[in-house]
């Protein structure tokens, strides 16, 4: 019996086997290649190095770091590490460890107390003086890069926000040396009303377009922001309750932290809106402005109540 052959063996090309040579054909057509412009070129971050290894570019932070000088970043974690260990290392300034009683249970606020911190008399202003304060922290930072970055001399920003930050850290050092206020209420609304003060010394020295100027303006400003940070913490551990001191001190820093934010995004608004770059010095000096009618308004009720 003879068997019929295999499909495909011993019949002539049809159809299916032009079909694929014109597939064939159409694939081996050359394809003209794209014109690339050059790009001038970049100088490449140490960081680059790093996450050349297989498998590190997975990693979020791997593209901020690559934009980070080597220099810098160095710089700031040993600052870091020497200060978080010389803070740990100070025991005689540590406040007493409070036992906590038997049981699972928090300590339980004595009869007419209040529950929480938040409703505590005195220590909402106190938050939203902090508040008021992280927005001039955070605004004044993107305000001068701003500025800087107007007039032509970029480089200087990092000096400039350095130079504020050494008066901070420089009156917040002699603070330390001063003795305890015996109204400690009254010190912290002169610190206030000193940092609304010279914070107004910004936007003028901006407005002469002279860095010098605004050098000196941001270290003398910057003098004034340590004293509000130490004497409210230290009415925020005064005011709160022993067994909710880690709560109060939470939500100061959160008010702090929420005031940076905010006033990174109004003072990064500012820059892209307002006339001109110098006119951005506004908002931290308003921020300032309403950290003192926020505590004078607390002072002045408190001394209505006494």
């Amino acid at each position: 019996m003879r068997q019929s052959p295999r499909p495909g063996v011993g019949r002539p090309p049809g159809r299916t086997a032009t079909v694929a040579d014109m597939i064939l054909l159409l694939a081996a057509r050359p394809v003209t290649p794209r014109t690339a412009h050059p790009r001038p070129a970049r100088r490449r971050s140490p960081y680059a190095r790093i996450f050349t290894a297989p498998g590190t570019r997975a990693f979020a932070a791997a593209g901020l770091l690559a934009r980070l000088p080597m220099g810098m970043l160095g710089v700031s974690a040993v600052l870091m590490i020497a200060g978080v260990l010389l803070f740990a290392a100070q025991r005689r300034t540590e406040p007493p460890a409070v036992p906590r009683p038997s049981g699972r249970t928090l300590p339980q606020p004595p009869a007419g107390g209040t529950p929480t911190p938040l409703r505590i008399r005195g220590l909402p202003p106190l938050l939203l003086t902090f508040l008021a304060t992280g927005a001039v922290f955070g605004s004044l930072e993107v305000v001068t890069i701003a500025y800087v970055d107007a007039h032509g001399f970029r480089p200087a920003a990092g000096a400039l926000l350095a130079l504020q930050a050494a008066g901070s850290g420089a009156t917040g050092l002699l603070l330390g040396l001063l003795p305890a206020a015996a109204r400690p209420a009254r010190r912290f609304l002169g610190c206030v009303a000193a940092m609304a003060a010279l914070l107004t010394l910004p936007p003028a020295a901006a407005a002469t377009g002279a860095p010098v100027l605004l050098a000196a303006a941001l270290l003398t400003a910057g003098t004034a922001t340590a004293p509000v940070m130490v004497t409210g913490m230290g009415l925020v551990q005064s005011r709160t309750p022993a067994g909710r001191l880690n709560e109060g001190m939470t939500l100061a820093v959160t008010a702090l932290l929420t005031g940076i934010a905010a006033g990174s995004a109004t003072g990064g608004w500012a820059a892209e809106h307002l006339p001109s770059s110098a006119a951005g010095y506004a908002v931290p000096a308003a921020a300032a402005a309403l950290a003192l009618a926020i505590t004078a308004a607390a002072a002045a009720a408190a001394a209505r109540r006494s």
